[in-house]
């Protein structure tokens, strides 16, 4: 649990807390200022790492998640401490960073400190240090390393806590996964020696392995003395969890998206409308849109939910989440695809409807452009002038370039028609040239008999 949120939780609910808020924003203070960040790897841009970490082997990478979470992939890399190295004489230093293993690799790969600030070398650099192998986690323990935890899940981020007595050599390891804070109970090494036990500083932060099987690294912290939490620190961006998932509706129903993700800090979400020439910021205050906002302590992750009333068919189209907090970073989700289901367009091609030169249209203003002056005729339900008749000259019209589908990628074509020949008995029926330069053709889907036929095309 972050313990600057669960404070103000907190004081929002109890106003007794208020009058000692002061003192314990204080010992709050206190406590995060031995959390010191080492790296988070956010300042980076991704590709090839840059100093201040060195590179002894391969091609270590600063990498990107989907949700803009960023780390180090490596299997031959260290860092500097520089003032924040561990002193010789140090009786109790906490040294937290997350790890992972990508899914189907069988890695060979050290995390850990080193006594040397020049560590060029192999495993014998290391001091206190976890060793990804294959599918457990192991510790070295003076001349060997012993498995703590089998097997591991791939494709997850786990925490690490190594407690370090750099006087007598020794430590201890603690693990959780998610934003769970570790307690006595994650303990999984207890007393482990070091590797060599020099009376040296720990002087450098050091990975390294089989070039085969890169591990990543994320969030390095060293904190004075004993912490099981989970360090914060209000400069990290937000870490997006999921992004929205897309929604088809019928049109006149609700339509909801949702993004979970983490953030250090008190957040701020926007939800935009994907459109050309930029996109559209939706207004919380538009009457059929409303956007909620929920923190879960347990979890330590916020939702942020957008709802579409009543949706109409212009609501068709790519949503997508702006999160920011106080890092001033901006992290965006995915697009998600928001489909209405219902009529886009409609031409009754009756006398009634044609106007200015033009059939319109009475739901989508897709309005059309007739190729020569209409002939109206009887329409199927017998409306006098509620028909247009095609000929080789007239009844053909064109309207502006439009999606028919609504951003969906498919749609139902409804039309009556009246084939007056009488050879052949049967006609295809055939499109031009959609989608794209590719034409449907409805084998004899009209009948030479002079009876209106209702056709139902779906693409």
């Amino acid at each position: 649990m972050n313990p600057e949120k669960s404070l103000k939780s907190t004081m929002r609910n109890n106003p007794i807390m208020k009058k000692t808020a002061s003192l314990l924003i204080f010992v709050l203070c206190a406590w995060t200022a031995q959390a010191e960040l080492i790296d988070n790897f956010e300042s980076y841009s991704p590709g090839p790492i840059t100093a201040p970490w060195v590179v002894t082997d391969g091609s270590p990478a600063f990498g990107q998640e989907t949700g803009g979470n960023q780390y180090t992939e490596s299997y031959g890399s260290y860092l500097p401490l520089g003032e924040n190295a561990v002193a010789a004489g140090d009786t109790e230093t906490t040294v937290f960073f997350r790890i992972y293993k990508r899914p189907a690799t069988s890695p060979d790969c050290s995390v850990g400190l080193s006594n040397l600030a020049d560590p060029q070398g192999d495993w014998n650099d290391f001091e206190a240090y976890v060793v990804l192998y294959n599918n457990e986690l192991r510790a070295r323990n003076g001349g060997g390393n012993d498995t703590i935890l089998s097997p591991l899940t791939e494709a997850l981020w786990y925490n690490i806590w190594l407690v370090l007595n750099n006087s007598a050599n020794t430590y201890d390891v603690y693990l959780t996964t998610g934003q769970a804070d570790a307690t006595t109970g994650d303990r999984l090494a207890n007393g482990f020696v070091f590797r060599k036990s020099t009376a040296d500083p720990l002087a450098t932060f050091k990975i390294y392995g089989r070039s085969d099987a890169p591990v990543r690294v994320d969030d390095l912290y060293i904190i004075s003395g004993f912490s099981l939490s989970i360090p914060s620190d209000t400069t990290l961006p937000p870490v997006i969890l999921t992004d929205p998932d897309d929604a088809a509706v019928p049109q006149a129903q609700d339509a909801l998206f949702q993004t979970a993700f983490t953030s250090p800090s008190v957040p701020s979400v926007e939800w935009y409308q994907v459109a050309s020439p930029a996109d559209r910021l939706l207004n919380p205050a538009q009457p059929n849109l409303d956007m909620q906002l929920s923190y879960d302590a347990q979890a330590d992750q916020y939702t942020a939910a957008l709802t579409l009333a009543q949706t109409a068919m212009s609501d068709a189209g790519l949503y997508y989440a702006r999160i920011t907090n106080e890092s001033g970073a901006a992290r965006n989700t995915a697009s998600a695809r928001l489909t209405v289901l219902g009529l886009t367009t409609r031409w009754t091609f009756d006398q009634a409807h044609y106007s200015g030169g033009l059939l319109l249209d009475s739901v989508g203003g897709h309005d059309a452009l007739p190729t020569a002056e209409p002939l109206f005729v009887e329409a199927a339900d017998g409306t006098a002038n509620g028909a247009v008749r095609i000929t080789d000259e007239a009844g053909w019209a064109q309207t502006e370039a439009f999606d028919p589908t609504a951003g969906s990628g498919s749609m139902t074509l409804s039309v009556w028609a009246n084939w007056q020949q009488t050879s052949p008995a049967r006609q295809n029926l055939e499109t031009a040239a959609y989608p794209e330069a590719d034409s449907l053709t409805a084998p004899e889907a009209l009948t030479a008999d002079t009876q209106w036929q209702h056709l139902c095309i779906t693409y």
